[in-house]
């Protein structure tokens, strides 16, 4: 609570920019489906609605330092881009989990934060915003551009760095889950 005043304020989009959003991807949030169930008291009124201490959609509720404390980490995992990059270096470095199978590992985060570590390409991305997106999870407009102009920046051949081959021509992990099938 003492440092809550380092706490960046949420703020929702705008109309605007969630009618801009969804022209851009359409497929971001299927908002006829949440009007319809809002309009009949169904899933997207409750979503709306409850609980009253959580709200996102009419007014931000978690704007008030008191929710801090309660250390919630669904809705209020509150951190700084050093924490973020201190997590990811605990990833990559094998602290937290053994090796891994997997290429991609991450987690979105209310109103489009995200946070991905792509094995494959040895490259960890971080997405961490105040403003609440039109967009979810990784098909947050900012994010997905954030996504793709990384691995266009990346070789593109296959790179022989000694104790590994990698083959840039296989740009997927990361950028693979902004799309859909």
């Amino acid at each position: 609570m003492e440092k809550a005043w380092r706490v960046a304020r949420i703020t929702r989009p705008t109309v605007i920019d969630r009618i801009d959003e969804f022209i851009t991807d359409p497929e971001t949030v299927d908002y006829a489906f949440i009007i319809k169930q809002y309009l009949r008291g169904g899933l997207g009124m409750k979503v709306a609605t409850s609980p009253a201490w959580l709200q996102t959609i009419f007014k931000i509720t978690l704007n008030n330092p008191e929710l801090y404390a309660l250390e919630q980490p669904a809705v209020l995992g509150i951190g700084t881009a050093r924490d973020m990059a201190k997590l990811a270096q605990l990833l990559i470095d094998g602290k937290l989990i053994s090796r891994v199978d997997h290429r991609l590992i991450g987690h979105t985060g209310l109103g489009g934060q995200n946070l991905r570590w792509d094995e494959e390409n040895r490259l960890v991305i971080a997405f961490l915003s105040n403003g609440l997106k039109g967009g979810l999870g990784d098909r947050a407009r900012t994010y997905v551009r954030l996504v793709e102009t990384i691995y266009d920046c990346l070789p593109k051949a296959v790179v022989n760095t000694g104790c590994a081959t990698i083959d840039h021509s296989r740009m997927v992990s990361a950028r693979d889950s902004i799309r859909t099938s």
